[in-house]
């Protein structure tokens, strides 16, 4: 059985091990306006504020404070559902598109370059293991009450 100093080294070693120069930037804000992009980019269509909300498992207030920002800095195009006009539709704007399309070469070359340092197979192993700890954490988080665990250490 693992001890807790054991695990708090671990985990001190796991939040040690991101690659720093690659995240110093991302903020809460940014990383949300990065995730509600890729999510709009995924869906290919317009989608609704709740649903977005849904997806990051965030508060509809926070996802509209990520939209207005995104709404100012003209990354989003908000629209009338076709089919319920009290509800509004968000998509990516024709700018954003044009931006992220124009970055994928730079990102998809950078990722390569990191692929091939480490060995295309070691990668793959990385996958693998990292989506094991993913099954891992999502078994323990069924067993306990995530929500009343994060009330009390946040």
């Amino acid at each position: 059985m693992i001890s807790k100093e054991e695990t708090a080294v671990l985990l001190k070693r796991m939040a040690q091990s991101r690659p720093k120069k690659l995240f110093h930037r991302f903020d809460d804000t940014n990383a949300g306006i990065g995730c509600v992009v890729r999510y709009l980019g995924s869906m290919g269509r317009p989608v609704s504020a709740g649903e977005i909300s849904q997806f990051m498992n965030v508060s509809t207030a926070r996802v509209a404070v990520l939209l207005r920002k995104m709404n100012e800095k003209g990354l989003i195009v908000r629209s009338a559902d076709p089919d319920d006009a009290r509800k509004t539709m968000i998509s990516l704007s024709e700018e954003c598109i044009r931006e992220v399309e124009k970055h994928k070469g730079y990102f998809l070359s950078f990722f390569s370059a990191v692929i091939e340092r480490m060995g295309k197979e070691r990668f793959e192993q990385f996958i693998e293991l990292s989506e094991e700890l993913r099954d891992a954490f999502e078994a323990e988080a069924e067993k306990v009450n995530i929500d009343e665990l994060n009330k009390k250490i946040l």
